[in-house]
């Protein structure tokens, strides 16, 4: 069966390893006006078997990790864009490869 589910995605200067059906499709990044978190929405296969993704958040602004695998500029998949309610605040998801 095919739905949308969604997972919160703390804001932490780390590497956030989500669990989440095979071959998920990524569809929306946002924040929820009431609990001001940042969370990723997907549309998953519900039978499918599970598998770890890893994503890293930044704010505007914050210096992007090298990807350490090429050793330059590779900043991995850009997800998208979260905007604080009633803050300042622009946090931008990328999914680690």
């Amino acid at each position: 069966m095919k739905t949308i589910w969604k997972y919160r995605i703390p804001v932490q200067d780390s590497i956030y390893e989500v669990l989440m059906p095979k071959n998920s499709e990524l569809l929306h990044v946002g924040m929820t006006e009431l609990m001001d978190k940042i969370w990723l929405w997907a549309l998953v296969e519900t039978d499918s078997p599970k598998e770890i993704r890893r994503f890293r958040i930044y704010g505007t602004g914050h210096e992007l990790v090298v990807n350490a695998k090429t050793g330059y500029g590779t900043y991995d998949t850009f997800v998208g864009t979260a905007y604080s309610c009633g803050k300042p605040l622009v946090w931008h998801l990328f999914e680690v490869k």
